[in-house]
């Protein structure tokens, strides 16, 4: 595969697919409820930093990549077998359902640790929030401009849960330029990491349990990294 992968067009790609978007309201409800003891949970203007230990928001973080951690993994492992797709187009499957899982669970550790609506009024993917999801997912892939920015825009995501962070879109803004070079930076990564990827594939049996094996450890690195950045900044404004 010579081609440069673009960060844009692996987010775009996976963003299309169903269930790209988490509703921040009804994903906090469905995780938190089982641990509330009281009559009416809601998070309209609230986070779970108000209304939770730490304890039981780091174990809902951490179940909630492990299930993630176990799909992407299966996956996987699943398109590294021969057969089905040939070599060439089981890299761009692979590689949308590999950040499908990221991109979601970016957002969902986002929310579980403060974060305000990244969805625009209509529930909508806005510029705004493709904007942060990028910064997101440069935090996991250890981009330290995106780090430092996450750490800015954490003071604001959290100051007013009500509002959506979204629609401070990002751009022609200070923090654009900063966006643009991690999304550049991502991108060229990626194209770096599926293309050893790729030659795996080639070795039938071996192939999968490779991909699958190599999928688990930079998916789970890649977790680690959002959740303590984000547990930091929470540990630092509560």
């Amino acid at each position: 595969m010579n081609n440069i992968i673009t960060w844009d067009n692996v987010m775009e790609k996976s963003l299309s697919l169903p269930g790209a978007k988490v509703y921040r309201e009804d994903f906090l409800i469905e995780v938190f409820e089982p641990y509330y003891k009281g009559s009416s949970l809601s998070f309209k203007e609230k986070s779970p930093l108000d209304l939770f230990d730490i304890k039981i928001i780091d174990r809902i973080a951490k179940d909630v990549t492990d299930s993630h951690l176990r799909k992407v993994t299966v996956i996987s492992a699943v398109t590294g077998l021969p057969g089905g797709w040939s070599v060439v187009a089981t890299i761009p499957a692979d590689l949308a359902q590999f950040y499908w899982h990221t991109l979601v669970l970016a957002q969902k550790l986002g929310y579980i640790y403060g974060w305000a609506d990244l969805l625009d009024d209509k529930k909508q993917i806005t510029e705004g929030t493709k904007n942060i999801l990028t910064l997101f997912i440069g935090v996991m892939m250890g981009a330290n401009a995106a780090n430092q920015a996450i750490k800015e825009l954490s003071k604001i995501a959290s100051k007013e849960v009500a509002k959506r962070i979204s629609q401070k879109a990002l751009t022609k803004t200070s923090w654009y330029p900063i966006v643009k070079e991690v999304g550049k930076w991502v991108g060229v990564k990626i194209t770096k990491e599926v293309t050893g990827k790729g030659i795996s594939k080639l070795v039938p049996l071996l192939g999968a349990l490779t991909s699958g094996g190599l999928t688990y450890v930079s998916f789970k690195e890649m977790a680690v990294k959002l959740r303590n950045c984000l547990k930091q900044e929470m540990e630092i404004k509560y």
